[in-house]
């Protein structure tokens, strides 16, 4: 059975991820119902719906620790847990990389040009990337 204080850092880490991940989704259904949504390229268009999936689909990983470890009696080792829930947690937030980098594209697009936007959501893409899991790996060692 897992130990307390793994199931409560894993818990409390998915906790404070969740409310960015739910703000943004919000945004992302309110978009649809501006006026300049209708604006939009086609392209612009279907990014944001595969962005809107993409924070969906990041949503319920990042609720899976918590949701397993309501579900689920735990007969597996404290290290398979923490396995799984970085696992379900690194895969929401490469999600969300993708997401924000395509939001940025839309709306640095809208303002600028398509050139701008590819570069900015490029560096915004890499610096989460870099942020998020490549100092990580350094970090670890790994």
């Amino acid at each position: 059975m897992p130990s307390e204080d793994c199931k409560s850092d894993i818990l409390s880490e998915t906790r404070m991820v969740l409310p960015g991940i739910q703000a943004l989704f919000g945004f992302q259904f309110i978009a649809v119902f501006n006026d300049r949504f209708a604006k939009l390229s086609e392209f612009e268009k279907y990014l944001h719906l595969a962005a809107l999936v993409a924070v969906a689909l990041a949503t319920g990983l990042i609720m899976s620790p918590a949701a397993i470890d309501r579900l689920v009696d735990w007969e597996i080792n404290d290290h398979k847990l923490e396995r799984l829930a970085s696992m379900l947690i690194s895969a929401a937030m490469f999600l969300l990389i993708l997401a924000i980098t395509s939001e940025v594209f839309i709306i640095v697009n809208m303002v600028t040009q398509a050139g701008v936007a590819v570069a900015v959501a490029a560096v915004v893409g890499t610096c989460l990337m870099m942020s998020w899991f490549v100092l990580s790996l350094i970090l670890r060692g790994g």
